[in-house]
């Protein structure tokens, strides 16, 4: 698409019900053009409109008011990198190659939102990334209990620590991020300052970050943070591990013993239970245990009898 690199845009940050189940820490888009900043933080999927384009994210760089941050562009031989404000307006443009970070100032800048993007020597936009510049150094925490039936409750802090001349925060959501999609939890201020969240999480495991905001544009934005709701037996989840006895995520597997008085159709009983355990592991024993072996036995009975009976009654003759 080609655009004039000065024309101002409208920049809306659309957030998607996606379900993101890989998240990147480098956004590429385009033709493989990549933005990578000092600090960024991993965030629900959102869409970034751009001249009438839209470019999805799953991450937002962050830096605080007064700070300096780079930006480093990469698989890109001549590209610009332009800086938008909330409204759409061209603050900077700054042409940058491989391996030559462009470095931005906010000393001049307001805590809230703004838009990274880049475009070559044409004009032609590649990529875009939100940026935050912050206002409040912002951590979360959390707190859940094992999960009675179906969920447990989990709380989250958030603690915000204001700067100079920060704006009011008007607004305090945490963000909670698992296999069923997104949820948006908003947070009350408690005492001390801080704010504090409620939910109720079904075992599993959880990514979630804390935002503020302030006129309607985040001005803090905390680190992403794993919470683990067990499933009430005491075991932690854990992603992408196995027990021994085939349980995942911490869900506490479960064996039982074979009865002696197992029928024909229970994986674990009927003929095999009438042959020594050396034959009765593996394929051998699902054989054993099928109806076609049994209706094989009762044909080759059949047949085996037939041939008896001609053969005795061919003697008499």
């Amino acid at each position: 698409m080609n655009r004039s690199p000065t024309r101002v845009a409208v920049l809306v940050l659309t957030l998607c019900t996606l379900t993101a189940l890989s998240l990147g820490v480098v956004l590429a888009d385009g033709d493989g053009q990549s933005i990578v900043v000092d600090d960024a933080v991993e965030t629900e999927t959102r869409t970034v409109t751009l001249f009438e384009e839209n470019y999805t994210v799953s991450e937002t760089a962050r830096v605080s008011a007064g700070d300096e941050f780079s930006v480093d562009v990469r698989n890109a031989s001549t590209t610009y990198v332009h800086l938008y404000d909330a409204d759409g307006a061209l603050l900077v443009e700054y042409p940058v190659g491989v391996g030559e970070p462009a470095t931005f100032a906010t000393a001049n800048r307001s805590p809230g939102e703004y838009v990274l993007a880049t475009h070559d020597a044409e004009g032609n936009f590649d990529t875009a990334k939100p940026l935050v510049v912050t206002a409040y150094d912002t951590s979360l925490s959390a707190s859940t209990a094992s999960a009675d039936g179906e969920a447990a409750e989990t709380s989250f802090t958030v603690n915000a620590t204001h700067r100079a001349d920060a704006p009011a925060a008007d607004d305090v959501v945490v963000v909670v991020r698992g296999d069923d999609g997104v949820t948006r939890v908003n947070a009350s201020e408690s005492e001390g300052g801080n704010y504090t969240a409620t939910t109720n999480l079904a075992p599993g495991e959880y990514r979630a970050y804390a935002e503020l905001r302030a006129g309607g544009e985040r001005v803090g934005l905390s680190d992403m943070t794993t919470v683990t709701v067990s499933d009430g037996t005491g075991q932690g989840s854990q992603t992408d591990e196995t027990d021994e006895a085939g349980g995942t995520n911490g869900t506490e597997a479960t064996t039982s013993e074979r009865s002696p008085t197992a029928s024909g159709d229970d994986a674990t009983g009927g003929m095999a239970e009438l042959l020594p355990s050396s034959l009765t592991d593996g394929r051998l024993a699902e054989l054993l245990n099928t109806p076609a072996l049994l209706a094989g036995l009762f044909l080759g009975g059949l047949v085996l009898s037939t041939a008896v009976y001609q053969l005795i009654y061919s003697l008499r003759r």
